[in-house]
């Protein structure tokens, strides 16, 4: 793998492009936030603009900051275009505002050689937003932590098995000092009560540990931008684990709702 850099894409737009306001921002956000350091081994947060879902994502990404995190495993979709099967990054750094976070190319490579639905390639990486606007999170409370960017197209429950089983294999020896995160906003529509009804039953499903369910809804199509995702990150912890709703919240109120109301909310699985 090249030492090719992926560059911030979204930078003043979904967050300061001014590294210090970043980090301030980031700062205020988990200090802000009622959320108490624990030991979640997975999260869920949103991927907004931070001035929207922010304070939402920062609930989730508190909720481990009682662990010590070398990896961070950052899954979410890919919402243009979306290739099929699971698509890791070839780039080996990930800059923001102010920092340049390291990938574990070897670990990347591993995962890649697990199953022919896995691809490295960029071309994805480099139009998504939904890993790039976690970053500053792992970046403030993680610092010197390496990623694992992972984005998910289309698949079914076949790919999601494979990638589960490939996780664990290769994270086995290493799950006390993992992160997974994912990066998923809960429902998206024209009117709000339509947006809060459809999130209301994946959030449900969420909190039983429903992966099975989750996967067959976003099969067949959902509003929830991240819903395979979530599936993947259930499947991998959620068994036997318990699952808590840390936050959550909507654009309604907000001066980004001209196109409809979309819901987020934080999950911590430990």
């Amino acid at each position: 793998m090249s030492d090719k850099t992926r560059g911030p894409i979204v930078d003043g737009i979904f967050y300061p492009a001014d590294a210090e306001k970043l980090t301030v921002m980031v700062r205020s956000l988990i200090d802000g936030c009622a959320t108490q350091p624990a030991s979640s081994s997975g999260i869920i947060v949103p991927h907004a603009a931070l001035k929207y879902s922010g304070a939402i994502a920062a609930s989730g990404f508190k909720s481990a900051l009682g662990r010590n995190i070398a990896h961070v495993v950052i899954i979410g979709p890919i919402h243009r275009d979306p290739a099929e099967g699971i698509i890791f990054t070839e780039s080996s750094f990930f800059n923001i505002p102010g920092a340049t976070l390291e990938v574990d190319t070897e670990i990347i490579d591993e995962l890649a050689s697990c199953s022919s639905s896995f691809a490295i390639d960029d071309i994805s990486h480099m139009e998504e937003h939904c890993i790039e606007v976690q970053l500053p999170f792992v970046q403030v409370l993680f610092p010197g932590a390496k990623i694992i960017p992972i984005l998910v197209g289309r698949i079914n429950g076949k790919i999601t098995q494979s990638l589960v089983n490939a996780l664990r294999l290769i994270f086995q020896e290493n799950m006390d000092t993992t992160l997974f995160v994912v990066s998923a906003n809960l429902g998206f529509a024209a009117v709000e009560e339509d947006a809060k009804e459809e999130s209301e039953k994946l959030r449900r499903m969420i909190l039983e540990g429903n992966a099975t369910g989750i996967s067959e809804i976003a099969e067949k199509g959902i509003s929830s931008c991240g819903a395979s995702s979530v599936a993947i990150l259930l499947n991998l912890l959620g068994s036997g684990k318990n699952i808590c709703l840390l936050s959550e919240g909507n654009n309604s109120s907000t001066d980004n709702n001209s196109h409809g109301i979309a819901q987020y909310a934080a999950f911590g699985i430990s």
